[in-house]
Parts: structure tokens; C-alpha cells; sequence
């Protein structure tokens, strides 16, 4: 029905929304959710646009992802969040995945059960607070009641992500998918994040700790720094910071590479 089109496409479109607020949450869950939809939308003949737009989004998902894993350098933003939950919220009611009764609405909620989880929980908190769900703002979603635990934002998005990889797993089982295009699907995702995570994290620990040819091309190429740092000069310090090991050059190497 018109109705329910409405009320799935505005309320996934804002979930998304709302759980990005955390480094690699909202983009992990936006990958996830659009493999196993474009799983699906490839066996059907009639999912063509779907298809090429679900493949469009995993793409842009994960390239998102690899600068968005805490610590993230770029985040979705409003924009971007309702771009993601839009797209999933419309692509997932064509073709082979559309919705002709209200019972066919729950593979498709196991599928984005983590945002309309989230959404729902919090929504019922607040109403029962006295409080406006819209327009109130709180730390009561699920992964803030992770990080008040002690977690990390780290594992908890790796939580987060299996947690949507298993309901996923349901979702697709429902929709028909055979156990081995499932295995097939979830093994390409937990490879893809995998992989996406170690760039992330690889990158990360190279910003930290700088190479020697770095540190001496700051110092000889910006002329208005007249007094260099101790951890300009000697990087190995920088390293041991981060737990890396270090093979420190001699001082007199260091001082001969800043003559004039």
C-alpha cells in the first residue's frame, strides 16, 4: 500500500540517520545491508535497477568505510546518511524484493534490523520519559549503552556489524536464498570489511608514526620553523608512543641531513 511505502521509506531513511553518530557504524551497517540486498535483487530478473543501485551504494559504502573506521577522517553528515537510508529504504521495495503484504515486511526489517531496532527502542524510551522522540536529543541508542559498558567505539562497531551480519543471515533465509549463496555472501562481506578495516587501521598507524624522509622534509622544507621539536627530530620517539618498534638513526646523521 501507499501507506506502508511511506512509512518504510521515511522510517529507514531517518534510522540510518540516526545511527550515525559513530565512527564506522552507519557506514558498516550500510554495506552489509546493501550486499544482502543486492544478493537478493541479482536472482531476479526484475530487480535490474535495483541491482545496479544496491551495487552502486556497497561501492560507495565501503570506499566510505575505509576513511570512516575510528579514527574517522570524513563522516556521512546528514546528507550523506539520508542518501544511504533512502536508497536502501527504496531499493529494497522493487522487483523481486517488493512488499505485497504487511508479513513480507519483516525479511526486510531483519535486513535493517539494526537501525529500526535502534529507532524503535529509542522512540519508546522517550515517550515513556515525557519527552519529544523527535526533536530530543539523549545518549539512549544501542551503541551508547556499549560504549557506557566500556567498550570501545572500535568493537563496538565491530559488535554492531555482527549483529546485523546474523540478522541478515534470517532475513535472507526468509527471502527464499539458498544456504549456499547465503554462506557465499556473508563470507564476501566479512572479507570486504575485513580487509577495509586493516586499510583503515594501516593508515592510521602510518600518520602516527612518520618515516625519517618525512620528519627531514618537514624540517628542511618549511623555513619558519626555527626551533624543531624533540619529536621532530627524532620520529623514534613518536614510535615508541605508538608501540612500534624503531631503529633510531645516530645523531650525527640527523644533524648532517639539516646543514645548509
Amino acid at each position: 500500500s501507499i501507506l506502508l511505502t511511506l512509512v518504510w521509506v521515511v522510517g529507514i531513511t531517518n534510522a540510518i540517520n540516526l545511527i550515525d553518530v559513530m565512527d564506522g557504524l552507519a557506514g558498516g551497517v550500510s554495506f552489509i545491508a546493501t550486499m544482502s540486498l543486492l544478493a537478493v535483487a541479482v536472482a531476479s530478473p526484475s530487480s535490474a535497477v535495483a541491482t545496479l543501485l544496491l551495487a552502486a551504494l556497497g561501492g560507495a559504502a565501503l570506499g566510505f568505510l575505509r576513511h570512516n573506521f575510528h579514527p574517522s577522517k570524513i563522516i556521512l553528515g546528514d546528507a550523506g546518511a539520508y542518501f544511504f537510508g533512502y536508497v536502501l529504504s527504496a531499493t529494497s521495495i522493487i522487483g523481486k524484493l517488493k512488499l505485497s503484504t504487511g508479513f513480507a515486511l519483516i525479511p526486510l526489517i531483519l535486513l535493517l534490523l539494526l537501525p529500526v531496532l535502534d529507532t524503535t527502542q529509542v522512540f519508546i524510551r522517550r515517550l515513556i520519559a515525557g519527552k519529544n522522540p523527535l526533536t530530543t536529543p539523549g545518549k539512549d541508542h544501542l551503541h551508547h549503552h556499549l560504549l557506557a559498558s566500556g567498550f570501545g567505539q572500535r568493537p563496538v562497531a565491530i559488535i554492531l556489524w555482527s549483529v546485523t551480519l546474523l540478522s541478515n543471515c534470517l532475513g535472507m533465509k526468509l527471502l527464499g536464498m539458498d544456504s549456499t549463496t547465503i554462506y557465499i555472501t556473508l563470507g564476501s562481506i566479512m572479507l570486504l570489511l575485513g580487509f577495509t578495516v586493516w586499510q583503515s587501521l594501516r593508515e592510521t598507524d602510518q600518520n602516527i608514526c612518520p618515516s625519517y624522509e618525512q620528519s627531514y622534509s618537514i624540517l628542511t622544507q618549511e623555513s619558519n620553523v626555527l626551533y624543531p621539536t624533540p619529536e621532530t627530530l627524532f620520529p623514534e620517539t613518536l614510535c615508541k608512543v605508538a608501540g612500534k618498534p624503531s631503529s633510531p638513526k645516530p645523531t650525527s646523521q640527523v644533524f648532517e641531513n639539516l646543514k645548509c
